[in-house]
């Protein structure tokens, strides 16, 4: 069975690749995802990430100043690392589990959270974000974070 993304996870992914490209990257990692997420703006993931009192200029600042480069756009296709892969292996499995029928960006919050050692997930550890807290926010919208 196939997951159906919606339009806000297909303009994220392609945000990601934007974001590696404007960093000199040449790659998609998990931390180009979570740019991603923050340069949408909207959506779940974005509820989550404020109601959790995580700081999104501080967590984009971080990860641009841990990878940018001073490569200049090949304008040809960057390819996607295994990891970012995996996560994304990862958000159709949450959204499964979770009964939704189109993965959205909460799922693709909760699996940056779940699959370890990325630095995106542990930026948002660090801001005292997990993945338990995560998920309940999206199976009880209702909790306050504190």
């Amino acid at each position: 069975m196939t997951v159906n993304y919606s339009e806000q996870l297909h303009n994220v992914f392609l945000y990601s690749s934007q974001e590696a490209e404007r960093l000199g990257n040449n790659y998609v990692g998990p931390e180009h995802l979570l740019l991603g997420i923050l340069r949408n703006g909207s959506g779940k993931a974005i509820d989550i990430l404020n109601r959790s009192h995580v700081s999104l200029s501080k967590i984009k600042q971080s990860i641009e100043s841990q990878i940018r480069t001073d490569l200049e756009p090949s304008g040809q296709e960057i390819p996607t690392l295994k990891s970012t892969e995996k996560i994304k292996k990862i958000m159709e499995l949450e959204t499964r589990s979770l009964a939704a029928e189109t993965a959205d960006t909460e799922h693709l919050l909760l699996a940056i959270l779940k699959e370890k050692n990325n630095m995106a997930g542990d930026l948002l550890i660090a801001e005292h974000l997990t993945y338990e807290q995560a998920k309940a926010f999206i199976e009880q919208p209702e909790i306050i974070m504190g």
